[in-house]
C-alpha cells in the first residue's frame, strides 16, 4: 500500500498501462467508452483503433515484450513461423526437447498456451503475433497470419 511506501521512503514505481489509460488515450481521439466497455473490447476493436487512431493496444493485449533478450525474439520468430491459424486459435509445431526455448519464452511474455498433441496452442494469439508483424487485419475486419516478417535486429 501507499502507506508502505511512505513508512520506508522507498520511491513508488510508475504503473503499467492499465485501462484508465487506454481509457484516456481514447478520450484525447474522441472515443468515449466506459471501464466497462473497455474491458469488454475484443481483439479486433482494439487492434482496429489501434491502427486508425495510432494509440497502444488496450492493456489486456499487451505482453511483457521488455523481459525478452534480442536472442530469445529471434528464436521466438522462427517458431511462430512455422505455425498457422484455424478455428481462432494459432497452432505451432511443438517439441518438448527441440523448442523448450521458445515455449519459456512464451511463458515470460505471459503469453497463455497450451500444449496439445504436439502443437503450442494460443488462443489469445492477437497479444503475440499482431505486435510482431506477423497478423495482418484486412478490410473484412479479419485477422490474416502472415510468416513473412520484415523485422531488422541491430
Amino acid at each position: 500500500s501507499f502507506g508502505d511506501f511512505l513508512q520506508t521512503n522507498t520511491p513508488l514505481l510508475p504503473s503499467g498501462y492499465v485501462e484508465e489509460w487506454y481509457q484516456k488515450d481514447l478520450k484525447k481521439v474522441g472515443i468515449e467508452k466506459s471501464l466497462c466497455e473497455i474491458n469488454a473490447m475484443s481483439a479486433a476493436e482494439a487492434v482496429e483503433i489501434s491502427l486508425k487512431y495510432n494509440i497502444p493496444l488496450h492493456p489486456n493485449y499487451l505482453l511483457f515484450w521488455e523481459d525478452m533478450d534480442m536472442e530469445s525474439h529471434r528464436l521466438l520468430l522462427n517458431f511462430l513461423g512455422n505455425g498457422n491459424l484455424k478455428e481462432e486459435k494459432f497452432y505451432v509445431p511443438y517439441a518438448q526437447e527441440k523448442n523448450g526455448a521458445e515455449k519459456r519464452t512464451l511463458e515470460i511474455l505471459g503469453n497463455e498456451h497450451t500444449v496439445e498433441n504436439g502443437f503450442i496452442v494460443i488462443s489469445n494469439y492477437v497479444s503475440l503475433l499482431f505486435p510482431l508483424g506477423m497478423l495482418e487485419y484486412d478490410s473484412n475486419k479479419k485477422f490474416k497470419f502472415n510468416p513473412q516478417v520484415n523485422f531488422t535486429f541491430r
